[in-house]
């Protein structure tokens, strides 16, 4: 077991370590930047742990509250990892972190999971929870469907399956949440071993299961078709769901003054297109444009919804421009 000083000096090299990739690199902090020659000369112990780039980088860990696997569970990690670890992540797509940790979360996760960039946040879990497993250990999570697409695949699944000897020996794609969210999850399981027995796929028993979720193995990934390009693109980003209304909700503004209706228009989102052959929207949303707040706000119902239910999700983002306008999406492009 490690403690006292021992302890100390580990978790002081591990947060001065992490600390870089959060400090901004601008001529105000020149002098607080460590870098690789310095580090390696705390790690040999030739400079001591002190000084005021230590100290910034001490300030950095307590307040973005740094967590070091080997050091909170140093017998598990004597051991080469834990047996199994069941989770539920958090989600959040992956252009929606910068806006909520930042730049330099970004640059960080880009840095200790690559080449794991524009995945959604869960992929960052999945990975870790992989690393920390010993040999021949196992994993299972709740996560999103997303976990099989485009870059969350090739930055998650697609390592581990590929280059880290990993097996999923149980998945289920599409899983409606019991609770109360209208949303649908995917289970998945894997073993960090060969695996020759029987595996699970959406209740049926196979042989094999890719980082799709098929039970043949993948070809690679989709090719873009050309004669697709510039057809459609991902659409707005809201960051603040009061945006967002339902039908009644609708009504009540345009009950209310007659004009909301120049801003309240019908939408739909992945699950209409995919599961309504008529593709009928299922809610509708405010849209003030690129309009000034002046502008929006003579729709006074409409702009105290979003002003309400968006203003206060916006300020807690790290977007400078997304909460001098919150009343705009965040992207429009």
């Amino acid at each position: 077991m490690i403690s006292g000083q021992t302890w100390w000096r580990l978790k002081n090299l591990a947060d001065i370590q992490i600390a870089q990739f959060f400090i901004p690199k601008n001529e105000a902090n020149a002098d607080k930047i460590i870098t690789d020659d310095e580090y390696r000369d705390f790690l040999s112990g030739r400079k001591p742990l002190q000084g005021p780039k230590v100290g910034m980088a001490m300030k950095v860990a307590e307040e973005r509250r740094f967590f070091h696997w080997f050091l909170e569970f140093p017998e598990v990690f004597a051991q080469g990892g834990f047996d199994c670890i069941l989770g539920n992540p958090p989600y959040l797509g992956g252009q929606a972190l910068s806006g909520t940790f930042g730049y330099s979360f970004c640059e960080l996760t880009r840095y200790l999971f690559s080449p794991a960039k524009g995945c959604d946040l869960v992929t960052f879990f999945l990975r870790r929870n992989y690393h920390i497993t010993k040999a021949k250990g196992f994993n299972a999570i709740i996560t999103t469907n997303s976990i099989i697409d485009g870059k969350t695949r090739e930055g998650g699944l697609d390592v581990l399956l590929k280059k880290q000897n990993g097996n999923i020996n149980f998945a289920a794609r599409s899983i409606r949440w019991p609770g109360t969210a209208n949303l649908y999850v995917s289970l998945l399981a894997l073993a960090k071993k060969e695996w020759k027995r029987p595996r699970e796929l959406d209740g049926k028993s196979v042989d094999y299961i890719s980082s799709f979720f098929e039970d043949t193995p993948d070809l690679g990934s989709p090719m873009p078709l050309n004669q697709n390009k510039n057809q459609m693109f991902q659409g707005s980003i809201f960051l603040g769901d009061g945006f967002l209304l339902s039908y009644e909700e609708k009504d009540k503004l345009i009950a209310a003054d007659p004009k909301n209706a120049e801003v309240i228009f019908p939408v739909i989102n992945g699950k209409e297109i995919n599961n309504d052959p008529e593709q009928r929207p299922g809610r509708c949303i405010i849209n003030f444009f690129d309009w000034d707040v002046e502008k929006s706000s003579a729709y006074k119902e409409p702009y105290e919804n979003v002003r309400q239910k968006v203003l206060p999700v916006r300020l807690k983002q790290k977007d400078k421009g997304a909460k001098e306008k919150w009343w705009q999406y965040s992207s429009k492009d």
